[in-house]
């Protein structure tokens, strides 16, 4: 089972906003799943392939 990071931690990992991570889910780049109506986590493999498509 892998882990889930909440939108805050993964802004806090990536020291940008809560609106910037949403922002990215909203726009496909960064993937999370719903819990309900308003709470999304975000796996770490999915995680860690978004750092790793943000490299230049």
């Amino acid at each position: 089972m892998s882990e889930y990071l909440t939108v805050k931690k993964a802004a806090e990992l990536l020291n940008v906003t809560v609106h910037f991570i949403y922002g990215e889910i909203k726009a496909g780049r960064l993937k999370a799943i719903r819990l309900g109506e308003k709470i999304l986590r975000i796996a770490r493999p999915d995680f860690e392939m978004y750092i790793a498509s943000q490299r230049s």
